[in-house]
């Protein structure tokens, strides 16, 4: 197979960043999904710039209500963050599933945002925490949830000349429960058949707050907002997720691909929501 060629830049600041944008450069990070797609012809490219060698675009700011992630940081850095992994434990449960040590030392979250594949782990937890990315241009900043930033399988609303600085996250409650179950081909380093991720907060053992999110059952992460509606103010029991299971299947569109089929991918996350109380970590369960 024969290899591309392309223009590849390592600037040193955010305004060198732009200047390379502005010649036709796409933004990248850790190239860990990039490298695949040029190697499969899926993306084709005449320039690419690197963010990684440009300190301002590096590190983990928390206050008491959002964390935010800066575009270069690694989810290895991530989960070495003792602070991040306390405040937001459902973050790293996920991140510490992503491939491989050396990919975790190469990935970054906010690069599995702008992949924007439904089976991105990362891609999962932002939808859970309200995720909101910062877009910068030639002409100024703005800001976009993750949902309305992703719009299908590889496909974001980064306009050209544009490129995404951070992500910002809600931190949850303190006695939160959460889980993150991933289902794949084998028990490491797989990307997932189906995922399920949660957030529950009770207050007199009823819900006070839930989130649900869906992964790899449709072109984009599923939230069934009108589920975690409905189950406010109830006891949170086995029944509950029970009666979850019952009715996930109508948010979710699976299809058939070489990892798994259609029904498959269904039944599975019927089943993990199903028993998904099994899962639950954190928080004092009332």
């Amino acid at each position: 197979m024969k290899s591309q060629c392309f223009a590849f830049y390592m600037p040193s600041t955010e305004r060198e960043l732009l200047f390379t944008l502005s010649k036709g450069a796409i933004p990248v990070a850790g190239l860990t999904d990039v490298m695949v797609k040029l190697r499969t012809k899926k993306l084709e490219v005449d320039a690419l710039s690197s963010v990684n060698n440009i300190s301002s675009l590096k590190g983990v700011k928390l206050n008491d209500n959002r964390v935010t992630i800066m575009a270069a940081t690694t989810y290895s850095e991530i989960l070495g963050d003792e602070q991040i992994c306390r405040k937001v434990p459902i973050l790293c449960e996920a991140v510490s599933q992503i491939g491989s040590t050396q990919i975790r030392n190469r990935g970054t979250l906010v690069g599995n945002i702008v992949n924007a594949s439904p089976a991105g782990d990362g891609l999962l937890v932002t939808y859970l925490l309200d995720g909101v990315v910062e877009i910068c241009s030639e002409v100024g900043r703005r800001t976009v949830s993750v949902k309305d930033f992703v719009k299908g399988p590889g496909q974001v609303v980064l306009e050209r000349g544009e490129y995404v600085r951070s992500v910002s996250l809600k931190v949850p409650p303190q006695d939160s429960l959460f889980a993150f179950v991933k289902i794949g081909q084998r028990s490491a380093m797989a990307i997932s058949v189906a995922s399920v991720g949660a957030l529950i907060k009770l207050k007199n053992g009823a819900i006070e707050e839930m989130r649900i999110a869906l992964g790899s059952v449709a072109p984009t992460v599923v939230c069934p907002l009108e589920l975690e509606k409905e189950l406010l103010g109830t006891k949170l029991t086995e029944s509950t997720f029970e009666y979850l299971s019952g009715k996930v299947l109508d948010y979710i569109s699976p299809i058939d691909d070489i990892r798994a089929s259609a029904w498959y991918r269904g039944e599975v996350v019927r089943r993990v929501v199903k028993y998904l109380h099994r899962y639950l970590k954190g928080g004092v369960r009332e």
